[in-house]
């Protein structure tokens, strides 16, 4: 048998490994044991096809969920086996309970080699099955995604509905051409040029990125995005700034998924880093990238971090031409826990106001901003 058709390298290991067993097995005439390695091997071959192409309404916690006889039902109806198939492979379905004695004595269930050969039978019917269906199948590429949001506006409008078919290993090279892309966008930025002649870029009509990497998140593999992730910690503190930039804006909603050092780690370093990139903050409100970076604030080294960003944005944002600086403020702001958020307040106002009234452009800027959002109230001062 060949399972090329199986893409998934979590499910494929497990299969291969039942599959070399079951023949084991089916040599020695161990009846019970290929019963139930056979159910084995149909449950996870279908789980695994389903999740390389999502049925409608299923999510893959849904899928991963379902026992066998769901399966069988939903492979019937999404066209994968008939119904002669599927007849045949409900007769697996009760001996997968042989693991469990107490069943197998209460309700006097007998077998013998015939039917483990029968079992047998049925998993060369469905992988089979599976495999013609996946070789009949239009998948598209990576690339092929790219070319067409690179040249066609209006297939963004189909494009979630596209990359349900797509398989895994070629979802994981979609992020990677995304994060590609959106460096070269970014390199633009004066925070991530170069020193020296402006180089000339090229022109690769691929923009308003982050949107199609929301809606590939979901479908990407836990251990993809907690390898981004942790390729981001790497880039803070040996790589690239501008690659780490890019991760950031597209995982920052997943950083959860580190150590809680690292998360703070991470939210002090781009706190740090807002000042060079602070001429780009309609790009930053709209992409949300600083929206939460407060949840990630834990100690006291990190209420320092948000404050000392906190006072570099009272002293640049400047009369009152500042709706998208004060967007990603209060986007920042709005993440922090209550206290903290009460912490952050006292810290500003007395930075502001323990002098008296600031400077006319800090209350025409960050004061009346922060104050208009309810970020801050204006404090009752005392003359000496």
């Amino acid at each position: 048998m060949n399972f090329d058709f199986v893409t998934d390298s979590r499910f494929k290991d497990l299969i291969l490994r039942d599959y070399k067993e079951l023949k084991v097995c089916l040599d020695n005439k161990s009846s019970k044991a290929v019963l139930i390695l056979s159910g084995s091997i149909i449950e996870a071959s279908l789980v695994e096809y389903f999740l390389q192409k999502l049925p409608a309404g299923k999510t893959e916690e849904d899928l991963l969920k379902m026992t066998l006889g769901p399966l069988i039902d939903l492979a019937e109806t999404e066209g994968l086996l008939t119904n002669t198939d599927k007849k045949l492979a409900s007769v697996i379905q009760d001996y997968r309970n042989l693991i469990h004695p107490g069943r197998q004595i209460r309700k006097s269930e007998k077998y013998d080699f015939e039917t483990a050969t029968i079992a047998n039978s049925l998993v060369t019917i469905i992988l089979n099955a599976i495999s013609s269906k996946q070789q009949a199948s239009t998948f598209f590429t990576a690339q092929e995604i790219i070319d067409k949001l690179k040249n066609d506006w209006s297939f963004r409008t189909i494009y979630s509905k596209v990359i349900l078919k797509l398989k895994h290993t070629e979802r994981n090279k979609l992020f990677d051409l995304l994060l590609f892309y959106e460096m070269k966008d970014k390199e633009k930025w004066d925070a991530f040029m170069s020193e020296g002649i402006i180089p000339q870029y090229e022109v690769h009509n691929l923009y308003d990125i982050k949107p199609l990497v929301a809606d590939l998140k979901p479908l990407l593999q836990p251990d993809i995005i907690l390898g981004k992730i942790n390729e981001l910690v790497t880039e803070i503190q040996k790589g690239d700034r501008l690659k780490a930039f890019a991760l950031f804006n597209f995982l920052h909603e997943d950083i959860d998924k580190l150590p809680n050092g690292e998360q703070e780690m991470i939210a002090i370093y781009f706190l740090s880093t807002f000042s060079s990139v602070l001429e780009k903050c309609n790009e930053l409100s709209s992409e949300k990238t600083y929206s939460t970076i407060g949840k990630y604030i834990t100690t006291a080294d990190g209420i320092n971090a948000f404050n000392e960003f906190t006072v570099f944005c009272i002293v640049h944002f400047e009369k009152k031409s500042i709706s998208y600086e004060m967007d990603v403020y209060e986007q920042a702001f709005n993440s922090l826990q209550d206290n903290q958020k009460d912490e952050v307040r006292l810290a500003a106002n007395d930075f502001m106001f323990k002098k008296g009234h600031p400077p006319t452009n800090v209350m025409e800027g960050f004061v009346d901003g922060a104050i208009q959002r309810g970020i801050l109230s204006m404090p009752t001062l005392t003359t000496a």
